[in-house]
């Protein structure tokens, strides 16, 4: 037993998805208006988006168990 909240397995799952998802693209644009490391805010976004390819199905088949 998971516990005591029931939540609709719709929701949650959808709740998984969304935490597994990559780093928002627009931080990037937020680094470049305040001065900050633009490139770096893109390898985070570039490395979080190939990353999720892999994460995503771990994640969801560590969750059926």
């Amino acid at each position: 037993m998971r516990g005591s909240i029931h939540i609709d397995p719709l929701i949650e799952n959808t709740l998984i998805l969304i935490m597994c998802m990559p780093v928002a693209s627009n931080s990037s644009v937020y680094a470049l208006m305040y001065g900050e490391d633009a490139t770096l805010a893109s390898k985070a976004i570039f490395l979080t988006s190939v990353a999720c390819v892999v994460t995503i199905p771990i994640v969801f088949i560590l969750h059926t168990l």
